[in-house]
């Protein structure tokens, strides 16, 4: 009889073991998995909000542009039959149309500088016409100058990055986000757009100069877990905001001797998604949304992190089914 209630108290034991070991992988399965989707959730989440930020000054900054580029097309007409003119034209619509261009100019914080380059393929001059308003920081007023820094063969070079801002929306005829550069100890980005004449030829290019601090900041204040962090890459997959890589460093797609450039492919083809790579050493996973210049906000964090919540869950579940046997 003993020996028959010893085997009965081990089949029992058996079946409690069996039973908590089945509910504890059940509850560890289900539990990954909606930790993993809760988690994909909030760093998608994160990432939506931090490009929709963005997306709003820059929408202002193309606001700006485009009513800017309005009133050039509407009051002036530049081809190359007029363009002997230019000069005196361009003085009268400089005077009628000064208060109106700074006033666009003061309609945004960050914008350092406005300006109009007539485009010299039109012109055929060796020096470009300009109007130029920069902003003075101290009296936070724009001045008016029509000096240009750049030959008109400058403008016009195409391996010439620092006018890039002016050749590749004649090349595109498209408007164009710039490359993070140096003035004077600030860190300032070009936008430009390009205007037409009437007979569809590109006439002018005008732009801006904004500083660049409130991207860094918006990027840089996004926190994720406790080590997670937010950086943005532009077309190129360079990095224009990252805490350890720099601008002209590596690109995304150089990094770990290219491991990451199937990935770097996928995120220019799709405007949002979720991926795990190694980092380091270190599983991770970035979530990354599209803003609509092309830049790209992407939010890094460990798997671990992430998914701190599972191993809590198991250990409950491991002590919850040690009881159940003590209990037995």
């Amino acid at each position: 009889m003993n020996r028959l209630g010893t085997r009965i108290l081990a089949i029992v034991l058996a079946l409690l073991l069996v039973s908590s070991g089945i509910i504890a992988f059940y509850a560890l399965r289900v539990s990954t998995e909606q930790m993993t989707v809760g988690a994909g959730n909030y760093e998608g989440a994160l990432a939506r909000a931090t490009a929709e930020q963005l997306n709003d000054t820059f929408d202002r900054f193309s606001g700006i542009l485009l009513s800017l580029g309005a009133v050039l097309q509407t009051r002036l007409n530049v081809t190359a039959e007029n363009a002997d003119a230019l000069e005196f034209t361009m003085q009268q619509f400089a005077v009628a149309n000064g208060k109106l261009i700074s006033a666009l100019g003061a309609q945004a914080a960050e914008i350092t500088d406005v300006y109009i380059y007539f485009n010299p393929e039109v012109t055929k001059k060796e020096q470009p016409s300009v109007l130029t308003y920069a902003r003075d920081k101290e009296k936070n007023v724009f001045m008016f100058s029509d000096a240009s820094p750049y030959s008109s063969k400058e403008l016009l070079d195409r391996k010439n990055a620092a006018t890039n801002w002016f050749w590749a929306c004649l090349d595109t005829k498209k408007d164009f986000w710039g490359d993070p550069f140096v003035r004077d100890g600030r860190e300032l980005v070009n936008y430009s757009l390009p205007v037409e004449n009437t007979e569809g030829a590109i006439m002018a290019v005008v732009g801006m100069t904004f500083d660049y601090a409130f991207v860094r900041k918006a990027v840089g204040d996004v926190k994720i877990y406790k080590t997670g962090y937010a950086f943005m890459l532009n077309r190129n997959m360079r990095y224009m905001v990252h805490p350890k890589q720099k601008f002209d460093g590596e690109t995304l797609r150089e990094v770990q001797g290219g491991a990451f450039k199937p990935l770097a492919d996928k995120m220019l083809k799709e405007k949002r998604g979720r991926y795990d790579y190694v980092w380091e050493g270190q599983e991770k996973t970035m979530t990354f949304d599209t803003l609509k210049n092309g830049y790209i906000v992407s939010m890094a964090s460990t798997t671990a992190e992430s998914l701190e919540g599972v191993t809590q869950i198991r250990n409950a579940v491991l002590v919850g089914s040690a009881v159940i046997l003590a209990i037995a």
